[in-house]
């Protein structure tokens, strides 16, 4: 596990009626968002390590922003400061102050809405490494605040935000190790994916190969030329022909056929035998070869 913290040195102020302290999990580095924030025409992004590091100091002294119905961002409404960040693991987590008296209503709401908060990062003179890649990945940032809102609604579904009051700090150092677990879990999952869609490709390209190679053999052309010349024989070969026992005439294509896979048509077959004889021929052959037996009386 890796630490990265920066803080903002407050003066202690016993139960100060208008700071509600907060915890949470801004955002994750090193991993794509699940959907795209506002700002990023439609993409997601990735916010690399080296560029959180590197932005972690402005987001001291930032402040949270909100909207009323907590579905977006709203840089005009702040309700309150970011003191301090650090990046835990994956994560950023951050802690700061409500301005609890001069937001009651929204105080309660936040309560109510207790396990459904996320947080979402703003930032300014991003630099994208491809801008048309499907995924923006931030090489470069400047934090300039963040937004309160449903985590159903932040880009990173995985954030989170509680009030210091409703945790103790057992269970914020729980809440920020099941966080670390599932952003770890989470990319074990998309390697995991990423290795399998390689090595179907790689299979598939084997097996083009493969066929090809198999398709422009000497011995499969050479086979293609000598069932080509038996079927062009057979053809020309005079029809109307009766065995002497009396049974009807067999097609010469089937006894060609017949011929190649060494059945002798003289005495009648027995059906197993005569399925494993026929079992090279392609599907549609074998059930005219057989159909010609019956009529012919030769399958016992």
């Amino acid at each position: 596990m890796q630490f990265e913290a920066l803080a903002l040195s407050m003066p202690a102020v016993t139960k100060h009626p208008n700071r509600e302290r907060f915890v949470g999990v801004l955002t994750t580095v090193d991993a794509p968002s699940e959907r795209a924030p506002a700002g990023a025409r439609g993409h997601r992004v990735l916010l690399t390590r080296a560029a959180a590091e590197k932005a972690l100091p402005s987001l001291i002294g930032m402040g949270l922003g909100y909207t009323p119905k907590l579905d977006g961002h709203d840089a005009r409404r702040k309700i309150g400061v970011i003191t301090a960040a650090e990046i835990v693991g994956k994560d950023i987590v951050i802690e700061g102050h409500l301005f609890a008296r001069d937001f009651p209503e929204m105080m309660r709401e936040l309560r109510a809405k207790d396990g459904k908060l996320g947080l979402s990062y703003e930032v300014s003179d991003a630099i994208v490494e491809d801008m048309k890649a499907r995924v923006w990945k931030l090489t470069d940032v400047t934090f300039t605040g963040a937004a309160l809102l449903l985590r159903e609604k932040a880009a990173y579904g995985q954030t989170w935000f509680r009030l210091e009051d409703q945790m103790s700090a057992e269970e914020m150092k729980q809440l920020i190790a099941t966080a670390e677990r599932m952003a770890a879990a989470a990319e074990a999952m998309q390697n995991a994916v990423a290795r399998i869609e390689a090595q179907n490709a790689e299979i598939a390209q084997r097996v083009e190969r493969i066929v090809a190679e198999v398709e422009d053999s000497p011995q499969r052309r050479r086979d293609g030329e000598e069932n080509k010349r038996s079927l062009d024989s057979a053809r020309r070969a005079p029809l109307g022909m009766t065995p002497g026992n009396g049974r009807k005439t067999i097609d010469p294509i089937v006894s060609v056929l017949l011929a190649k896979s060494g059945v002798d048509v003289d005495q009648k077959l027995e059906a197993a035998a005569l399925d494993a004889s026929l079992a090279t021929l392609p599907v549609e052959q074998r059930i005219a070869v057989k159909a010609q037996l019956a009529r012919a009386g030769l399958i016992a």
